[in-house]
């Protein structure tokens, strides 16, 4: 028997399902036509979705087909391990759907939860699987099924009060701050905001999390060169406002502005002049040396 022909057969028969389960009734598996022991890969084309059956029927024919190739022996073995290999492929897919169901519908207590958390908490995704998990998502669109269930999740969720872990939210906002966006993308975003209220624990949150940054870490000192300049050269600045006994922001703006011969303005230097009368000293504070080595590199 030519096993071979049949898988692909079968194989053929089912790839007119395409690979978008959202629009399949029933339940399905993504399968490799071309095995990874044989070197298959993960794009699309090598994909096709089965029932359980179908998945049980194709593992079987392929280790049939080549029946030295040991991985694909166990591959098949795997399938109907918990049922000791004794289920018909009928059993088994039934088996499957039925645990399929359940995980579906079961409902997980708030201890469950926090035990997986915990359990997966601090646990690092390696980079190379992140890279392969982005570049297979990098230009596919969501059914808007999945988007409205996304939407109304994320909804639930700040109408829950809960925020997002400040840690979190500086390593997002440490990864976007500075990059520039097109016209297009701006457009985009503000057409998508638009109109829509931000829920005032998103506000609290936004807003603390301003609070907590230095002054040369917000936007505005990011985005607008004179204030980026500013806060770069706060050590120099520093040393001219000594040098002419600590003048108030008005008097420092118009000595700054001769010695560099550009115009500033007061309100630059008014965060700035205020630090320095608290006692704040630039080459002391690690946090603006790690700011400015960083500047100085880029």
């Amino acid at each position: 028997m030519d096993y071979k022909k049949i898988y692909d057969q079968l194989v053929e028969k089912c790839k007119v399902r395409g690979l978008d389960k959202s629009v399949l009734e029933g339940y399905f598996e993504k399968h490799h036509i071309v095995p990874r022991c044989m070197e298959g890969t993960d794009d699309e084309d090598n994909l096709v979705l089965f029932t359980p059956r179908e998945h049980v029927i194709a593992h079987r024919l392929l280790w049939k087909a080549y029946p030295d190739n040991h991985s694909l022996m166990w591959a098949y073995t795997r399938t109907v391990n918990s049922h000791k290999g004794l289920l018909t492929s009928r059993e088994v897919e039934k088996a499957k759907i039925t645990k399929a169901e359940f995980m579906s519908s079961r409902e997980v207590s708030e201890e469950t939860r926090e035990k997986i958390r915990n359990t997966l908490l601090g646990r690092k995704v390696p980079r190379d699987v992140v890279e392969k998990t982005r570049s297979k998502n990098i230009g596919k669109k969501r059914t808007k099924e999945t988007s409205e269930k996304l939407s109304k999740k994320r909804q639930e969720l700040l109408a829950s009060g809960w925020t997002m872990p400040e840690d979190a939210r500086k390593k997002i906002g440490d990864a976007s701050r500075g990059k520039e966006r097109s016209e297009e993308h701006k457009a985009a975003i503000s057409a998508f905001f638009k109109g829509k209220p931000k829920p005032e624990s998103l506000r609290k949150a936004t807003s603390e999390y301003q609070k907590s940054l230095r002054p040369w870490q917000k936007s505005a000192a990011i985005a607008r060169p004179a204030r980026a300049k500013v806060w770069r050269e706060a050590d120099s600045s520093y040393q001219v406002w000594l040098e002419h006994n600590k003048p108030n922001a008005w008097a420092f703006s118009t000595i700054i502005s001769k010695i560099h011969d550009t115009e500033y303005k007061t309100y630059h230097f008014d965060k700035l002049i205020e630090m320095f009368k608290e006692g704040w000293i630039p080459t002391e504070d690690n946090q603006w040396l790690e700011y400015k080595e960083k500047i100085e590199n880029e």
